[in-house]
């Protein structure tokens, strides 16, 4: 996947969790967010890096269940906000045509 093409899914994924910031934000707090691994993405950490910074949406690399993954940084709130805007965020991903699932923690 090319740097441009991230940075626009990344963008798509800002988009559909920013028209959600005013639901409510009842519940558990917790940590969620959109997660797409890198191997399974054919992404290295440098195009992650430069799609982000096109963008304008902070992606946080690190190891999950021992694999290199993108953790998007999107959500607002703590709650169920958080939830909702993370969840757009992912099915905006895969619309985009990134490999892409929750990351689900609550606190």
């Amino acid at each position: 996947m090319k740097i441009e093409k991230l940075a626009a899914a990344l963008a798509a994924a800002k988009n559909a969790s920013q028209a959600l910031r005013n639901s409510g934000d009842g519940g558990t707090c917790n940590f969620d967010t959109a997660v797409f691994f890198l191997r399974q993405n054919g992404l290295t950490e440098k195009v992650i890096k430069e799609a982000s910074a096109l963008s304008g949406v902070t992606v946080d690399v690190r190891r999950w269940m021992k694999l290199k993954c993108a953790f998007v940084e999107i959500g607002e709130g703590q709650g169920s906000r958080r939830t909702t805007m993370a969840e757009a965020a992912c099915e905006a991903l895969k619309d985009s045509g990134v490999e892409a699932t929750m990351y689900y923690h609550m606190d």
